[in-house]
């Protein structure tokens, strides 16, 4: 299982925020986990894997 990373927003006058992640084997897997945690309410809902994220900078956790 891989992390998969969930963006949002549910105006499109919003910004893409990170809502959480979710637990998958394939894309279609994590689309599917990605519904069910986060429900049908976006105009915009994305997943992502984890390790594909490109860190430009990022402040290490405490």
């Amino acid at each position: 299982m891989a992390e998969h990373l969930v963006y949002g927003r549910s105006d499109w006058e919003q910004p893409l925020t990170h809502q959480g992640s979710v637990e998958a084997d394939s894309p279609e897997a994590a689309r599917a986990a990605a519904l069910e945690r986060f429900g049908p309410d976006w105009v915009e809902l994305t997943v992502f894997p984890a390790d594909a994220v490109v860190w430009v900078l990022r402040e290490e956790r405490s």
